[in-house]
């Protein structure tokens, strides 16, 4: 575990939940480093680090203001590269880590190519429902994973010219794995670990009940997605439609782009659909249809043999 850091990115996390993720992960990594986004509660975070036995472990870094996901974990990794670590645990700031998360993980960071292990991931919010397959197998080779629970390779974040700052949130981890996978690292998803995770706020309908009890007969999961509304912030709705275009822009030698289009329209009718407040999330879509429009992207390319082989 000494050559392993934990990152976790803060912004106005629940102060109680921080202090069980912390000492989820406390005793599986060498050291912690957290980088704040600019928290309203920047102050009762500062006192949990000094209350808590573990704090030796702990670097906070901050920011005066939010500068994003992508701009955080690269700090955290900018850290990591200066004090030579090999490999970061990046976490959000509510991510209970299970007991076996590193021992598990140990077993195959020396694997050639490796790029990233995550986990499999299940909302339990959500009846039945996991995030990605359950998998037959103890590892599984996967093309995309989300960052929280994510072991990276130092050395290939810095190969694929680091996470895009640009996106500030959504499909940042995205981003970054497709980067990962275009020059020929791979991505395991660890099946024994197992974490618990909300993605994105939701409520119940009216009618989650019977949508329950027919999921619970038929097993046809489209009944699971009829027990919740989703909760969308209208920058959320924004930075999910515009960097969903950059990135097939960004890709676009990669990518089938009619099939990544049709994905896209997928999306955006569901979130109209599942979502409260419809309106909004037409007005924002729509300006991240613009934005995305308007921006100039330069094409991404696999970099240099040499630098892969550093």
């Amino acid at each position: 575990m000494n050559n392993i850091l934990a990152g976790i990115v803060l912004y106005n996390p629940q102060i109680e939940r921080l202090i069980l993720e912390l000492k989820s992960i406390e005793k599986q990594v060498q050291k912690i480093c957290m980088f704040d986004n600019g928290s309203n509660n920047y102050s009762e975070i500062e006192k949990v680090i000094e209350s808590i036995s573990f704090r030796d472990k702990i670097v906070l870094l901050k920011s005066a203001d939010n500068k994003g996901i992508g701009y955080a974990l690269n700090k955290i990794f900018e850290y990591a590269l200066d004090n030579k670590y090999v490999w970061v645990l990046t976490l959000d700031h509510d991510t209970i880590c299970p007991p076996n998360m590193m021992m598990e993980y140990c077993r195959y960071t020396s694997m050639e190519k490796l790029g990233i292990l995550c986990p499999r991931v299940i909302d339990k919010e959500i009846v039945n429902n996991s995030w990605d397959s359950e998998g037959d197998t103890v590892m599984e080779k996967v093309k995309v994973c989300i960052q929280s629970g994510a072991l990276v390779n130092v050395k290939v974040w810095e190969i694929v010219q680091r996470f895009d700052e640009w996106m500030f949130i959504d499909f940042v981890d995205f981003d970054f794995c497709k980067k990962v996978d275009i020059n020929h690292f791979t991505i395991f998803r660890c099946n024994r670990v197992v974490i618990d995770h909300e993605l994105g706020k939701r409520c119940r309908t009216s009618y989650a009940r019977i949508a329950e009890y027919l999921y619970s007969f038929t097993k046809v999961k489209s009944f699971v997605y009829l027990t919740y509304k989703n909760i969308f912030s209208k920058e959320r709705i924004y930075y999910c439609t515009r960097n969903n275009i950059t990135y097939i822009k960004k890709y676009s030698k990669f990518l089938d782009t009619k099939m990544e289009y049709r994905k896209l329209v997928s999306r955006i009718i569901t979130r109209i659909i599942r979502g409260q407040n419809r309106w909004m999330i037409i007005r924002e879509t729509w300006k991240g249809i613009k934005s995305a429009l308007h921006c100039k992207i330069e094409p991404y390319y696999i970099q240099s043999e040499e630098s892969m082989k550093e």
